[in-house]
């Protein structure tokens, strides 16, 4: 019952016994004498009076010191308030502390006491209300110094990027390119971090969002991975990682949160592990699903300085680091280890710290993550012609458990030596095919033996601040791993060793691409200097016309005086900024009845809503600088999708491994091509087919592609079948000289057409089934398929 409905109650009882006793005496008053004798000398009137009086007492002395009670407990509640107010509060917040300092000075006890207690409370009340009002408008306000800070970061950024993509589209020779490599991984690197610093208030208000998009498995970790090569080389530090290569090549989650959290674990750990330490990446899938998602674990292991307990429990406070001789020695911000974990949950999974002092720390996360399965990127039991010489030594580290994994899944074999002496023996023997050492670990004795070992298929894993050392030997950057060896160099380097690889899977890397270019005219209002170059380039490679205007009254100027089909508007300009301009600009074709020219924002501000803003004020789209290339394609597709045509230009993977394939003039021939599934190059080198073609029955498309690029490059007609029948339907129109033939094509009539025809089959793999191939006239290709080697073949087969 509520105190108010207690005391209420209280006063009603009272209120009756006071009204039934002053009744009573009215009533006995109207008596006479002789009556009131009789009814006092009356046992049941007078039992009956008092006992109701008794009734009533006690009723009101239960209800009052129960109320009593009650409104003490409040007393000494509101007593506890007041003290923490006044003890804690007041002391937290020189804010409070004039009002808090009044409340300490009010006397409960006085008359008026608990009034001028309230009076204060509520005071403190509406100044809190204040506060919140006061805190919204700078929050607001920081909002806008995180605006325009991003604005001044990324604008110098903006001009790194994209000036190191033009330079890597420049001819470099190896180091040139590496360099490059580097700075544009760098410079995303600190992007990131950029970006990172505008999600703390969005972390604070829990307003991150989560991304769920497909990415590239190997391309998105292995480069997290491989950026921090320089500092642990330069460091002194060993730096290993592994990825488990059943893990599918796309995955579907927030890539840059994950690269995020490997970033700031690795940042760690490389600062607090000494020199001659070593640090570890491990990524492995667990047998357990959530879902139709897998679960990958991801560890980041060191032997660093370690932690006690108690420092564990203090590492992701934010600004805190594990004591504060910590942040003298190492220095640091203390929030990595906040954001980390933030972003570890809010992907559904927990952050964990294993640590020993002097001996290290352990981080890992398990983190729930869609496989998007591709067979033709799952390289299980594909390098099974691969044997390949490693240099153990007399431990085993984790570099040699990691390669022997790889070499378990891709089904190669790993012959390990332990000294120059065991490696004469393998070499001589025939037993060595394929060699990897790792330079900064072999003794010296192996090193002197170095230059006379074949350099085709020798192999080294070195730190990148070995790259003087390495000078002194004959051995190219194809030969040579730079630490750490992750999954997309060790793949790489099996691609190479193995013939299998080039025969079937490489030209899925190198085929060609197409690429779009567009022809128009675009106005790009940039005040930047450097950006506009930047713009320029990159606009005109893509085949634009390109007009720049300094500021939004020149790109008024401008657009006046001439027709665009883009423009590309900056926000924050001098004179007119980008907003005002699109405002002019849409007012001017309003008025003269023109065509509306779109307008995207470009901007280095990276706030949410700014796309909404900018198309509120009449802009039709927004791009964010630095630029990038998916997304300026993304525009232009957009806006000037009729204006696009394809060009078809190779990769510069494809151009290094094709490079020998191109078709060359010669003389007293005519070289030309067909489209495929038609007949094809009527050049020949020689007149000795002059009416056979060869045919390609291959099923797989890079297959195909790359048996028609040797023959065109040699000059020779071919025809391709990508089915059975069709194969069957070339064989029974016209005579062929030759079928390269995939196993997997063979059915029961081609089969029986081929054993009528005596045509000679090549096959480029050993047959799973050779029942299927007995009685055809068959032999295997067994080299590289490079030009000279496949000349070579076709010459000595007849086929000139």
């Amino acid at each position: 019952m509520k105190i108010t409905n207690k005391l209420t109650l209280i006063g009603t009882l009272a209120a009756g016994a006071l009204l039934l006793i002053a009744g009573g005496f009215y009533w006995l008053s109207q008596l006479d004498p002789a009556q009131i004798t009789r009814y006092l000398h009356s046992p049941t009137i007078l039992g009956t009076v008092l006992g109701v009086l008794v009734l009533l007492a006690l009723l009101i002395l239960y209800l009052t010191r129960h109320t009593a009670l009650t409104i003490r407990s409040y007393n000494t509640t509101f007593k506890k308030a007041l003290k923490y107010l006044v003890e804690d509060f007041g002391d937290e917040d020189e804010h409070y502390s004039e009002i808090v300092g009044d409340l300490s000075k009010v006397d409960l006890e006085a008359p008026g006491g608990y009034r001028k207690a309230f009076e204060l409370l509520q005071e403190i009340v509406r100044q809190a209300r204040e506060d919140r009002r006061t805190a919204q408008e700078e929050n607001q306000a920081k909002s806008l110094f995180l605006a325009n800070m991003s604005h001044e970061i990324r604008t110098p950024m903006n001009g790194i990027i994209g000036f190191t993509e033009l330079l890597k589209s420049t001819p470099l020779n190896d180091e040139q390119q590496e360099f490059a490599n580097i700075i544009e991984k760098s410079s995303h690197n600190l992007l990131n971090i950029i970006n990172n610093i505008l999600d703390l208030s969005k972390i604070e208000s829990n307003k991150v969002e989560v991304e769920h998009i497909t990415f590239e498995t190997h391309h998105e970790l292995d480069n997290t991975i491989d950026n921090f090569g320089v500092v642990a080389a330069e460091n002194d530090i060993e730096l290993y990682y592994f990825i488990d290569p059943s893990i599918s090549s796309r995955l579907k989650g927030d890539p840059t949160k994950i690269k995020e959290i490997l970033t700031n674990l690795l940042n760690n750990a490389v600062k607090f592990t000494e020199a001659g330490g070593e640090i570890s990446v491990e990524i492995e899938k667990l047998e357990a699903t959530q879902g139709d998602r897998s679960l990958i674990e991801f560890r980041v292991i060191d032997t660093g300085i370690g932690m006690s307990q108690e420092q564990i429990k203090k590492i992701f406070e934010p600004f805190t680091q594990a004591d504060s001789s910590i942040t003298r020695k190492y220095g640091g911000t203390g929030l990595g280890l906040t954001i980390t974990k933030e972003y570890v949950e809010l992907m559904g999974g927990k952050l964990l710290v294993e640590s020993e002092e002097g001996k290290g720390s352990t981080f890992s996360f398990t983190l729930p993550l869609e496989e998007i399965r591709d067979e033709e990127t799952d390289y299980r039991n594909a390098f099974t012609d691969v044997i390949l010489c490693i240099y153990q030594g007399d431990e085993v580290n984790r570099f040699n458990q990691y390669l022997q994994r790889y070499a378990d899944y891709f089904g190669m074999e790993l012959q390990p030596f332990r000294s120059a002496q065991e490696l004469h023996t393998f070499v001589s023997e025939g037993n060595c095919p394929a060699l990897l050492m790792d330079f900064d670990r072999i003794p010296q004795s192996l090193r002197e033996v170095l230059d006379r070992l074949p350099e085709e298929d020798l192999y080294l894993l070195a730190r990148v601040t070995s790259r003087e050392e390495l000078k002194d030997y004959k051995f190219t950057n194809e030969n040579i791993l730079f630490k750490p060896a992750t999954y997309t160099k060790i793949l790489d380097m099996l691609k190479s060793i193995s013939r299998y690889e080039m025969g079937e899977k490489e030209l899925k890397s190198t085929t060609t691409t197409v690429q779009t270019r567009y022809h128009g005219k675009v106005l790009v209002v940039e005040d930047n200097i450097i950006n506009q170059k930047l713009v320029k380039n990159i606009l005109e490679g893509l085949g634009l016309d390109v007009d720049i205007a300094n500021n939004g009254l020149e790109a008024f100027e401008l657009r006046r005086g001439n027709d665009y089909d883009l423009i590309f508007m900056d926000i924050q300009m001098p004179v007119m900024n980008g907003i005002e301009a699109t405002h002019e600009i849409l007012e001017y074709e309003e008025d003269e009845e023109l065509p509306h020219v779109p307008i995207v924002a470009l901007t280095a501000n990276a706030l949410k809503g700014d796309r909404e803003r900018f198309l509120a004020e009449g802009m039709d789209e927004y791009i964010s600088k630095p630029i990038e290339m998916s997304e300026l394609i993304y525009i232009l597709n957009k806006f000037l999708k009729d204006k696009a045509t394809l060009v078809t230009t190779p990769q510069e993977h494809a151009a290094q491994i094709l490079e020998s394939l191109q078709p060359q003039e010669q003389s007293g021939t005519d070289s030309s091509s067909s489209a495929p599934k038609e007949v094809a190059a009527t050049a020949q080198e020689g007149k000795g087919m002059e009416t056979k073609e060869i045919l390609i029955a291959k099923n797989l498309p890079f297959s195909r592609k790359l048996l028609s690029k040797l023959l065109e490059a040699l000059g020779y007609p071919y025809r391709i079948a990508e089915t059975p029948a069709e194969a069957l339907a070339i064989l029974s129109s016209q005579p062929v000289s030759m079928v390269f033939l995939d196993e997997k094509m063979l059915d029961d009539a081609l089969v029986n057409k081929l054993k009528e025809s005596g045509v000679l089959v090549v096959l480029t793999s050993q047959a799973e089934h050779p029942e299927r191939i007995l009685g055809l006239n068959s032999i295997i290709y067994t080299e590289k398929m490079t030009r000279e080697n496949f000349k070579k073949f076709l010459e000595e087969r007849g086929e000139k």
